[in-house]
């Protein structure tokens, strides 16, 4: 059975979780224009004695992104010569990664509650206690 302090571990572990969560996804966004840019995602596993959550990896997505023509290609002298060539383009869904922002978002605001609400009811046992 967890007691109240685990509650409070566990609370705390998903809070920073969503944090770290919302870094990773804004620097999706932020780097949405970059060619050659792969989304990243977080990759979780168990908290100490399987309570609460941490970030384990953080992992590129390796989907290639779609083809950006104006770019020169790698092995050109003139770099001034852009032609027909095309460099791959970033792997970012901007859609995917409002919603995932939406709700890394919400986990973080719901478990800013949960310490909020244990930090109040252990101030009103202490002034029962007094």
């Amino acid at each position: 059975m967890f007691d109240r302090i685990d509650t409070l571990r566990m609370a705390s572990s998903l809070t920073a979780h969503a944090a770290e969560r919302q870094k990773l996804i804004a620097r999706n966004v932020a780097n949405a224009d970059t060619p050659g840019f792969q989304a990243s995602q977080t990759v979780l596993e168990s908290g100490p004695e399987d309570r609460g959550v941490r970030v384990a990896a953080i992992v590129p997505d390796e989907t290639p992104g779609p083809p950006v023509p104006g770019y020169p290609a790698s092995d050109a002298l003139d770099m001034s010569v852009y032609g027909n060539t095309y460099a791959e383009g970033s792997n970012v869904n901007l859609a995917g990664e409002v919603v995932d922002l939406m709700t890394a978002q919400r986990a973080y605001e719901a478990n800013l509650v949960s310490i909020a609400s244990y930090d109040q009811m252990t101030g009103t046992v202490l002034d029962l206690m007094a």
